[in-house]
């Protein structure tokens, strides 16, 4: 009976304390949650860029056709940018340069070069209008410069480098377009596709509190890059902001057109 008693108090005496055993398992549970939140949170994403890139892969038919169609109504002077990437997609463009025909728009005003000056630049010289560009990079603006100049539209283009500064509005301070609205009144078109996001969280949000007393009555605002979620807070800011801004259309994935007036 003594043998037995000192045996079972040796086991008792080899056996790691319960409590022990228990912190150790919620400290692996910890860690397998973890896991698990992360594994969830990239499959998620991963599903989001399968979705969107599905999607894009749907629309190129409809951008060939849009591309063509621009071709056809401006026939190029001289090799064109590089449409797509980056660049606003061509059923957008085409839309704006309807939209500036039908409407015969006197000022368009763009934030941020590119692709779309060009476009824009030839749609406004057809309808006698004036085009205003904004770019702070003085490369890009080297660049859309030079595709103006040999495209014969640089006289129809005010290209303004216009360098990024804090910009104080009612929601914070900023880093925007260090520009001077003076001239500017009635603007029939302004396309906000500029300053980049990675200047800072939503970034672009200044050119409405910047503009809203440029505006033409039954002017547009042509949004760039909405799938992204700072240009959608950014619309839902300005719509409550702005009682006489009010959503219009869609275009494509990735632009949307709210109507001023």
């Amino acid at each position: 009976m003594a043998d037995q008693n000192e045996t079972h108090a040796s086991l008792a005496a080899e056996e790691p304390p319960l409590s022990g055993d228990v912190a150790a398992l919620r400290a692996e549970m910890a860690d397998l949650t973890e896991v698990v939140t992360d594994m969830h949170k990239r499959t998620k994403h991963l599903q989001r860029t399968l979705s969107f890139l599905t999607r894009q892969t749907r629309a190129i038919p409809a951008h060939v056709q849009a591309v063509q169609q621009l071709l056809t109504r401006f026939p190029p002077r001289a090799p064109l940018p590089d449409v797509g990437g980056w660049a606003m997609d061509p059923g957008s463009l085409l839309w704006m340069v309807d939209h500036v025909a039908r409407k015969q728009a006197g000022l368009v005003v763009e934030c941020g070069s590119g692709t779309s000056t060009v476009w824009l630049a030839r749609a406004v010289q057809e309808s006698g209008g004036h085009l205003v560009t904004l770019e702070h990079s003085e490369e890009y603006l080297a660049a859309t410069r030079a595709q103006l100049e040999a495209h014969d539209v640089a006289d129809v283009v005010d290209l303004r480098h216009a360098p990024l500064v804090p910009t104080t509005t009612e929601r914070g301070e900023y880093t925007w377009y260090g520009v001077d609205t003076t001239g500017l009144d009635g603007i029939d078109l302004l396309l906000v596709d500029g300053p980049p996001g990675t200047t800072g969280p939503l970034a672009r949000y200044p050119a409405m509190p910047t503009f809203a007393d440029s505006l033409a009555d039954g002017a547009v605002v042509v949004v760039d890059d909405v799938s992204r979620a700072d240009e959608r807070d950014m619309v839902e800011h300005w719509l409550a902001e702005q009682p006489r801004l009010r959503r219009a259309q869609k275009l494509g994935l990735n632009t949307e057109v709210l109507a001023f007036g």
